[in-house]
């Protein structure tokens, strides 16, 4: 009778348990999900660390948690479902034991510069018998920061005044035109501005004067994202990641020659609420700055980029060598540049599409053309 007894009470005991799975399973479980760090450069390795700890008496005999990750990240070592053209799934199946801790480290990584989001995690929980199971939406929001890879400049840009091949900044960005140190051959990347009449007269070639270079000027680069007339459409997503590789370059280039630069963009910035505007300065955390405002940079433009340059001229000053990086030329937009140079400002023009048509633009500006994409 006593058997009896204890058999009835144990499959009432389990009864209740199903009965109650949603409520009871789900109770007191600790969910943690963290990466190594939350900025990375393209292509670099980061460990991806899930806990999940059950503190109560309850066996859990299987609990599964599904995590959305973006289509862009990559496991090492594990994985993953394809759900769409946006996310995918990381999966873990295990059981937690009795006020058990599991942990559990992937290798991720991505190849493409970004700003990625990390979304909710679903959490399953199952019985010894099959019977019941109770799940639940986690909302677990985390961010991975994807700086661009930097590439050799003179890979990206055709050079303008490089005699030696490796491009220099303050060589091709900022020269110093009252310091007038010599002559050399013209070249075709040479503006036509810089032909030194009188030299080019005694040697019967034609010259262009060297000149020597100062810190004194700093660099402001403004990245154009609208690829086309309606600049909200046709967005060439490959010419705007040239660009972005661009500015990187330079700004890399800059702060290792001891230049200020500075940054911004008529673009819309992932994980921003305002528009990112960086004053030129010099230093590796200026580097990193201006990095993570490129990896949030996206490809929808927020204003045609020459009424973004007439709403924020005002902020960069006269000093400021301004780098327009541009896969797009309007009317307007050469008038702006033209009523820049009225004013004073040093402007350098790089081409993301050599073919664009620049008619009425001053033969003031330098124009820099750009390597054909591979």
């Amino acid at each position: 009778m006593g058997i009896i007894i204890t058999i009835f009470v144990f499959l009432l005991g389990i009864f209740y348990i199903l009965n109650r799975w949603d409520e009871i399973s789900l109770k007191n479980i600790e969910f943690r999900r963290y990466l190594e760090k939350e900025r990375v450069f393209a292509g670099e390795p980061v460990k991806l660390t899930t806990e999940i700890t059950n503190n109560k008496l309850l066996i859990l005999p299987w609990i599964i948690v599904n995590n959305k990750i973006p289509k862009e990240v990559d496991f090492k070592d594990q994985r993953v479902l394809e759900n769409n053209d946006s996310e995918k799934t990381y999966r873990i199946v295990t059981t937690l034991l009795s006020y058990q801790r599991i942990k559990k480290t992937n290798t991720i990584y991505c190849n493409k510069r970004g700003y990625f989001s990390f979304q909710d995690v679903n959490l399953s929980v199952g019985d010894f018998f099959g019977f019941a199971t109770a799940s639940k939406e986690i909302h677990y929001p985390m961010n991975l920061i994807v700086y661009p890879l930097v590439k050799p400049l003179e890979k990206l840009i055709i050079p303008s005044r490089s005699i030696q091949g490796e491009v220099s900044v303050r060589r091709w960005i900022i020269p110093d035109n009252l310091a007038i140190i010599g002559t050399r051959e013209y070249t075709p990347y040479d503006s036509f501005n810089d032909i030194d009449w009188k030299a080019t007269a005694r040697t019967n070639k034609l010259q262009v004067k060297k000149f020597d270079y100062t810190a004194d000027l700093s660099i402001f680069i403004l990245l154009n994202v609208q690829t086309s007339d309606v600049y909200w459409q046709n967005v060439n997503t490959e010419l705007i990641e040239k660009g972005i590789d661009i500015a990187a370059s330079i700004t890399e280039k800059a702060i290792n020659e001891k230049i200020e630069v500075g940054y911004s963009s008529n673009a819309f910035f992932y994980g921003d609420n305002k528009r990112i505007f960086i004053r030129p300065k010099s230093g590796k955390n200026q580097k990193m700055f201006i990095f993570e405002a490129l990896a949030k940079t996206s490809y929808l433009p927020i204003d045609r980029f020459e009424e973004f340059i007439n709403k924020n001229i005002k902020l960069i000053d006269k000093n400021n060598v301004i780098i327009l990086i541009t896969g797009h030329i309007s009317k307007d937009l050469i008038k702006t540049i033209n009523h820049l140079l009225k004013l004073n400002y040093y402007i350098k023009l790089i081409l993301l599409d050599n073919s664009l048509k620049l008619d009425g633009l001053t033969n003031e500006v330098d124009i820099i053309y750009s390597q054909e994409l591979k």
